[in-house]
């Protein structure tokens, strides 16, 4: 190993036996020991024999490749650990080097630490971080395609409906309504002539006006041809009153208008109609009364029955019917309550945030009586 030119041996000799608070280690190129001074003795405790010729690294604690300055840890002659810098300068010639140590303070030693350890910290954070927003960003990709695949299977959802619901009408529907017309004119015939078949003509008659009915709410269920229309909400929703109404009475309180978009109305009139359906079903209500109206921003779409109410422990449990209430309320990015209590009904709330100015109607909500059409 070649070294640059410095002081000579002795020259470090008479200077080194001076100097207080260090310790100097001369070593050879393979790290062995060959002189110090008396700073070895009153800091690290080790005498002559116990020192010379041994290798440097023998002193250091845990030693690694490479590792002769800086900050380090020497054993001391009793056992203990010391936490010492180090510094390596080279001697002119074949001299060797000079292994320069200082103890640190307790107070240094522990300022140190805490430095080391503050970093080791700030680097674990930063590697964190970084994992952490890797992992954000694959969540918010992985809620981007959830949510597009979601509005994808809500579209192939709508898009059947339709094509159920103008089947049902086109074909079913016109298929009963001329059965029915030449059922009519048979039942007029038999009774002109006096024929005892006529009351039974004009039985199949109503039976066939009945199934009219139904098949057309069937369609209109499915794809409620008025929300196509401006303003179609409200009219889609006066359609549901009518076909409930059949059942149980229905009521609708609303304006005479709303101005939303298409398929924000669609989301809206498939929340009221799924509550509806619940109210029918497994409420036992004999009344629902829906409500539409925009208060401070906010559009509150209602469905209020008198039923036997929903327990929490059902709601927390949920079927198909309250999950397609959460994902269509989710897809509107409005909110959705409910209000219940054992025998006392319940309030199914929906509050879509809109502009006052766009969104508007009759000054206040305005109440429709159904009306019933078979043909």
């Amino acid at each position: 190993m070649e070294s640059s030119a410095g002081p000579s041996v002795d020259e470090w000799t008479r200077v080194l036996d001076r100097v207080e608070g260090y310790a100097f280690v001369r070593i050879d190129e393979d790290g062995t020991v060959r002189g110090w001074n008396e700073g070895v003795r009153r800091l690290l405790g080790y005498g002559t024999k116990e020192f010379l010729g041994q290798s440097w690294h023998t002193f250091l604690c845990n030693p690694r490749a490479g590792d002769s300055q800086g900050e380090l840890q020497v054993r001391h002659r009793d056992g203990s650990r010391l936490a010492v810098r180090c510094m390596v300068l080279p001697f002119g010639g074949d001299a060797g080097f000079m292994v320069v140590v200082r103890v640190l303070s307790s107070a240094a030693y522990e300022q140190d630490a805490a430095r080391r350890r503050s970093e080791e910290m700030e680097r674990r954070v930063v590697e964190r971080t970084v994992e952490l927003s890797q992992a954000v960003n694959l969540l918010e990709q992985q809620l981007v395609e959830r949510r597009r695949l979601e509005v994808a299977l809500a579209e192939a959802e709508e898009t059947e409906r339709e094509r159920l619901g103008q089947d049902l009408h086109d074909g079913i529907c016109q298929q009963l309504t001329g059965t029915a017309m030449l059922a009519q004119v048979l039942a007029v015939s038999l009774s002109r002539r006096g024929a005892p078949e006529a009351e039974r003509a004009q039985q199949v008659v109503d039976l066939m006006k009945g199934a009219i009915l139904q098949a057309r709410d069937l369609a209109k269920g499915l794809h409620p041809v008025s929300l196509q229309a401006e303003h179609g909400l409200v009219a889609a929703l006066e359609e549901l009153t009518t076909r409930t109404s059949v059942m149980v009475p229905c009521r609708l309180r609303s304006p005479s208008w709303v101005d939303l978009a298409p398929d924000v109305s669609l989301h809206l009139y498939r929340i009221a109609q799924e509550a509806v359906r619940n109210a029918l079903k497994h409420a036992g209500a004999s009344e629902i009364v829906l409500s539409l109206e925009v208060q401070k921003g906010l559009l509150h779409l209602r469905v209020r029955d008198n039923g036997r109410g929903l327990k929490e422990a059902d709601r927390l449990r949920g079927g198909m019917g309250l999950l397609n209430l959460q994902y269509r309320t989710k897809a509107l990015g409005a909110e959705l309550h409910f209000e219940s209590e054992p025998s006392r009904g319940t309030t199914v709330t929906c509050l879509l945030p809109v502009d006052p100015r766009v969104v508007a109607g009759a000054p206040s909500p305005v109440e429709r009586t159904p009306q019933l059409q078979l043909f």
